[in-house]
């Protein structure tokens, strides 16, 4: 039986399995709101440069536990140009900025973050903080149709290699 035959075979099975993490994750994110949500607050901040108002980065999150992670690890943040420009300027040249604070999953949290992103057009995001389901779609289609001729093409290598 062939990958397809046996997703069709399950796809109910897959389709519940996907439902009940999805469910797990939502009630998870809803305690983690209840319990943060005193310390500070949840939704999307950003770290503006204080001398010009340039919106330098934008995220989502737990604003204080956020705030303070960049700031003590701002030598070792993920976003690479982030981590440049505190290098560089400084800490001290930029401010923590609380855009939109709300309670919500983490969906309806990365939708609005990228709502943000789109507005303000921060300098250090690279990448989307959600996709929408076409573009999601069209993600997917684009990275099977890489997966797939670059199988092809190995297996093409594998036969020429063979001696005749």
């Amino acid at each position: 039986m062939d990958r397809k035959a046996y997703y069709l075979k399950n796809k109910e099975k897959y389709a519940a399995k996907r439902k009940a993490a999805y469910e797990a994750n939502k009630e998870q994110e809803a305690l983690y709101a209840k319990a943060y949500h005193e310390k500070g607050g949840i939704g999307v901040y950003a770290w503006k440069d204080k001398n010009d108002g340039t919106v330098i980065y934008v995220g989502s999150g737990y604003f204080e536990q956020r705030k303070k992670m960049q700031i003590a690890l701002h030598t070792t943040t993920t976003n690479k140009k982030l981590q440049a420009l505190f290098k560089e300027n400084g800490i001290d040249r930029y401010e923590f900025v609380k855009i939109e604070e709300f309670d919500g999953d983490i969906k309806e949290r990365k939708t609005k973050e990228q709502y943000w992103i789109n507005k303000l057009k921060p300098i250090c995001n690279k990448f989307k903080a959600t996709r929408t389901p076409e573009e999601a779609k069209i993600y997917r289609n684009k990275k099977w149709m890489e997966l797939y001729y670059k199988k092809k093409n190995e297996q093409k290598e594998g036969l020429q290699r063979i001696p005749s």
